[in-house]
């Protein structure tokens, strides 16, 4: 079995300097230090956090349980997150972090924290799995840090890769030159997974009344009726409150359908190879965990051709303000391909 890599820190400190912020990381994983953020703001989310329930304990354990047991089937090494690593927070602490009004929660790795917005969770066992096995995995994923020595001798630390996604170095935010790649790809590869959870609720006790719930005849219609009514495919609905008023979708679904689209392609270029569309999937699970992109940047350029997996990293806005929407990018991938199959 490959060990899950270690934190890889970059930037012009010495080895020394690197181990430690190293050694920082794990802590903050392994103690629920939150160290990498203000002392006050550190003690206010000690302090109003919600208490976790016993039903939430074993949702979060079973999250775990399963983005474990993914890692395990590519070959590597599990990483345990515990359910102190979790924070429930109310909203005015949670958009202190960072977090969106309209968002349910997001991993934080330089804390190697969950934070959940309480606002918008759910008394929805279905939805609570759903939302904490997605940040799992982008908390269990790769995580790269740059670290460089400022003038003054402190320690400027940063973020430069998590998942798949690469962003700006140091030197050229500063120069006003701020950019993030691989995001919707991120996004979209994780969402991908998030939405096969489903299938493996039904075998676990704690999800057997919602799960009946959303499997009942008259549940099965309303999805039915929704899908229909809002455009979208019956298996995208996750789950539907019992007051029949509030439902949720599968996340991320333009950036799914590329990745999809992308996964054919490879599949049809190398059918020997990957006979299946899972068999191309893990090369980009595996990347995502492992942060190494060659292998799948190859898999991409020698589908689509030279400047396609570039292509692929611009996707990350719906309206494509300041970078291509997915619509934008599959039609650019749809013709590169089309050339690619013209010249052969």
């Amino acid at each position: 079995m490959e060990k899950h890599p270690d934190f890889r820190i970059v930037g012009n400190v010495t080895p020394e300097v690197k181990e430690a912020v190293q050694t920082d990381l794990h802590s903050a994983r392994t103690e629920d230090t939150l160290t990498g953020m203000p002392e006050d703001l550190r003690e206010k989310i000690h302090r109003l956090e919600y208490k976790k329930y016993e039903g939430f304990l074993r949702i979060a354990e079973f999250a775990n349980r399963k983005t474990d047991e993914m890692l395990v089937s590519l070959g590597l090494e599990p990483v345990d997150i515990s359910s102190d690593n979790i924070h429930i927070l109310p909203f005015d602490v949670y958009k202190e972090l960072g977090g969106d009004a309209g968002s349910e929660g997001f991993s934080d790795q330089v804390n190697q924290a969950i934070f959940l917005n309480v606002d918008n969770l759910r008394n929805n066992s279905i939805s609570m799995a759903t939302i904490l096995f997605h940040e799992m995995l982008h908390l269990k994923s790769h995580f790269s840090m740059e670290v460089n020595e400022k003038t003054d001798g402190q320690e400027k630390r940063t973020t430069y890769r998590t998942g798949l996604v690469v962003k700006a170095l140091q030197k050229d935010t500063d120069e006003g030159r701020y950019y993030r790649y691989f995001w919707g790809l991120n996004e979209a590869v994780v969402a991908s997974q998030e939405t096969k959870l489903l299938k493996e609720l039904e075998s676990e006790d704690i999800f057997a009344e919602d799960v009946a719930w959303m499997n009942s005849p008259e549940i099965l219609k309303l999805k039915s009726e929704l899908a229909m009514k809002k455009g979208i495919p019956e298996d995208e609905i996750q789950w539907i409150s019992t007051d029949k008023k509030t439902f949720s979708v599968a996340s991320y679904e333009k950036y799914r359908d590329v990745f999809t689209y992308v996964l054919h392609e490879i599949m049809e270029q190398f059918p020997d190879t990957y006979p299946t569309l899972e068999e191309v999937e893990k090369e980009f699970l595996k990347a995502h965990f492992t942060g190494h992109l060659l292998g799948i940047g190859k898999l991409v350029e020698s589908t689509f051709g030279a400047g396609s997996f570039r292509v692929l990293g611009t996707m990350k806005n719906e309206d494509g303000t300041s970078e291509f929407s997915a619509q934008e990018v599959k039609k650019k991938l749809e013709e590169m391909r089309a050339g690619i199959k013209q010249n052969s």
